[in-house]
């Protein structure tokens, strides 16, 4: 059974990201990353900066500095590019708080460092800056998700950390599509992809079977007429979130911290501009070595928001990452 620690009070905030902290400090080796979601452009409910200001005024004062760490992201937007993505972190406040931000994907999400598949991702596709770090504390905005109903330390993991073509991957079950009626043949995608899969015919993009799924032509078409197919099996693709944080669990052996906060607790992840009204109060903050007992716990807690928000149990998901040894289903609430 593993512990995780809680304070229902955000006026200790401060005091108990601290108090987590100074006590799994051993575990810290630097470089050091911190992998938070810097919200959408115009979303106002993501974690506020300051509470990851908390954690990298800390490390400093223990003479250790940190990066905050980010991937570019699948769906057409600013946040699809490095510079883009960029720009929403300076406007959110995210570049004024004492750490250097880094987009570990490259422009386009194409640089990566890729392993084998497990029983249901067929290739795990991890951004390739993550191999720069030695520790990750990863900060979780806790909320309701549109096709896992979840959000929090697995999705933040997975997801956020993974490149286009590991987000194509958990999404979907084929390579991007392209809109004829939207195509205006710039040439743009076919300039761009790295394995020449692209090529212009009867005055439109056309995609063969040989794309490799790194999502990069999604990213740099102007028009916006290349789409992914969102169909992958709600299942597999919480399965394939857990393989991938698994991995990413086994590339930082025990240099791996997570908190989940439990506030502006919203239906939809922070990947949308807008997320609606709250369907729940502000609960406090958690935090545990253990991602599965800390998102059970987490889950715990707001459970029935989630399923009347979405109608879909995430616990299947917990189950397969205790089968597959991310961690345990059973928690123990601690108050620190």
């Amino acid at each position: 059974m593993s512990v995780v620690y809680i304070t229902e009070n955000l006026k200790r905030a401060e005091e108990f990201i601290l108090s987590f902290l100074k006590y799994f400090k051993g575990n810290f080796t630097a470089p050091i990353a911190l992998k938070t979601h810097f919200g959408e452009e115009g979303n106002t409910t993501h974690i506020p900066p300051y509470y990851i200001k908390y954690v990298i005024d800390y490390l400093k004062s223990i003479g250790l500095k940190s990066t905050l760490i980010e991937t570019t992201t699948l769906y057409k937007g600013k946040r699809a590019t490095r510079k883009g993505h960029l720009m929403i972190a300076r406007g959110h406040g995210f570049m004024d708080i004492g750490a250097e931000v880094r987009i570990i994907d490259g422009e386009y999400g194409e640089d990566s460092i890729v392993f084998n598949g497990l029983k249901y991702a067929s290739e795990v596709v991890i951004g390739k800056g993550l191999d720069n770090f030695k520790t990750l504390i990863v900060l979780s905005h806790v909320k309701g998700h549109s096709v896992a109903g979840f959000g929090g330390a697995i999705k933040n993991v997975s997801m956020g950390l993974s490149a286009k073509k590991g987000k194509l991957i958990m999404h979907s079950t084929t390579h991007p599509y392209v809109n004829e009626k939207k195509c205006i043949a710039c040439e743009e995608c076919v300039v761009f992809c790295p394995v020449q899969s692209i090529s212009i015919i009867n005055e439109h993009a056309v995609i063969s079977d040989t794309c490799i799924g790194c999502g990069g032509c999604v990213a740099v078409c102007p028009e916006n007429a290349i789409k992914i197919k969102w169909d992958q099996d709600i299942k597999k693709m919480m399965y394939s979130m857990v393989e991938y944080t698994s991995v990413v669990k086994d590339m930082f052996d025990s240099n791996i911290l997570y908190v989940n906060f439990l506030i502006n607790i919203t239906p939809e992840c922070d990947c949308f501009p807008s997320n609606g009204k709250f369907i729940n109060k502000d609960v406090g903050i958690l935090a545990s070595r253990d991602p599965v007992s800390l998102d059970k716990a987490s889950f715990d807690l707001i459970k029935d928001a989630i399923l009347k928000a979405h109608q879909i149990n995430p616990e299947p998901m917990f189950n397969y990452a205790e089968e597959i040894g991310l961690g345990e289903n059973t928690y123990q609430l601690e108050v620190l």
